[in-house]
């Protein structure tokens, strides 16, 4: 018994403390490298963020040039009795194809800065104005300005008619991009736009 104590004793203080030891010396470079991984992973997804906020703003910018185009050819085609042209075409394919890519960015941004997790919290969402436009208004409004142009591009496409062409891409059109320009935090806009610049820095 005495010799088995004073086995049990050694053991313990020699093999239980090197095995300590050893799992820390072994440990410590694994844990140091998981760290500064993690750290990279965070600081990527920061600049990923930034990268598209700033797409997303700069963008905004392409869509309502491209709409403004798009609306001004489809009224001169209808007040001018132009045929619908390779022009007419272009113009309204760059405007739903900035669109579909603005909603793109959208969407990846609504996730990725957490709005889309406030849908489980409406209640307390529609009493803040800053969070309710973030979460309903935003999103929503710029869905359904997406659709309508869609929709407007689709009839107006399979209309066979010039007039009836330029007038169906004039109506939809004009009403997509008045809600869009309406859905834009715009920085003269005080509680949605404060701190915020035309263009990103």
């Amino acid at each position: 018994s005495i010799f088995l104590i004073k086995t049990y004793k050694t053991v313990n203080c020699g093999s239980s403390l090197f095995e300590v030891k050893e799992v820390q010396i072994a440990f410590w470079p694994t844990l140091l490298f998981t760290q500064t991984l993690i750290r990279l992973f965070l600081s990527q997804i920061t600049i990923m963020d930034s990268a598209l906020l700033n797409a997303h703003s700069i963008l905004r910018w392409a869509v309502l040039l491209f709409g403004l185009y798009a609306i001004t050819k489809s009224a001169r085609g209808l007040l001018y009795k132009q045929d619908y042209t390779p022009q007419h075409n272009m113009a309204a394919t760059l405007f739903i194809a900035s669109v579909h890519l603005q909603i793109v960015l959208g969407l990846l941004l609504y996730v990725a800065r957490g709005w889309a997790n406030n849908l489980s919290k409406m209640g307390e969402i529609m009493s803040d104005p800053v969070q309710r436009f973030w979460t309903v208004e935003h999103f929503v409004g710029m869905l359904l300005a997406a659709v309508l142009v869609q929709i407007g591009r689709t009839k107006s496409k399979k209309a066979t008619e010039a007039p009836k062409k330029h007038k169906t891409a004039l109506i939809y059109f004009t009403i997509g991009l008045l809600i869009i320009l309406a859905m834009i935090p715009w920085p003269f806009r005080e509680i949605i736009g404060a701190g915020r610049s035309w263009f990103p820095i």
